[in-house]
């Protein structure tokens, strides 16, 4: 049974508890021999098996970004430049990628797409337009958010 085992790691950071898989099935053990899911761990770290860290959940990324952080972080990534990252956020011009990018959107969405990107004074992650605008420009727009976040 334990060469079935698999994917085994410290499931906290205190490693109190244990997570392993067998078979199809998902086991969350407590650290403590008088379970005997973890004697089955026990025998499978005897056999050469090694539990992984802990490893902390990736952090999310932001809901929301300020237009300043949108603008900047899309001519850090190249996808604008800085000229045309400041002439969006001093006056609302939509720089050409984006204007490209809103023209192969479906008609209905155009116009929504040039309000929000002109005017728009935040810039939310769970907005159609974002994803939208996000695909035809092919940027990963949770990175993209996560990266804006810090600037």
């Amino acid at each position: 049974m334990i060469d079935k085992i698999r994917d085994v790691f410290w499931a906290d950071e205190l490693q109190t508890t244990i997570m392993f898989k067998l078979g199809g099935d998902e086991y969350y053990v407590p650290d403590s021999m008088g379970d005997r899911h973890r004697r089955l761990i026990a025998e499978w770290e005897a056999a050469g098996g090694v539990i992984a860290p802990y490893q902390a959940p990736p952090t999310p990324p932001p809901a929301q970004i300020s237009r300043r952080q949108f603008f900047q972080q899309a001519a850090v990534s190249g996808y604008i430049t800085e000229a045309e990252a400041l002439d969006a956020v001093r006056s609302g011009a939509i720089p050409p990628a984006l204007q490209a990018a809103v023209t192969l959107l479906p008609a209905g969405d155009r116009f929504a797409a040039e309000m929000l990107i002109s005017g728009a004074q935040s810039f939310d992650l769970a907005h159609p337009l974002t994803t939208a605008i996000g695909a035809q420009l092919g940027v990963d727009v949770a990175a993209f958010f996560t990266a804006a976040a810090e600037l």
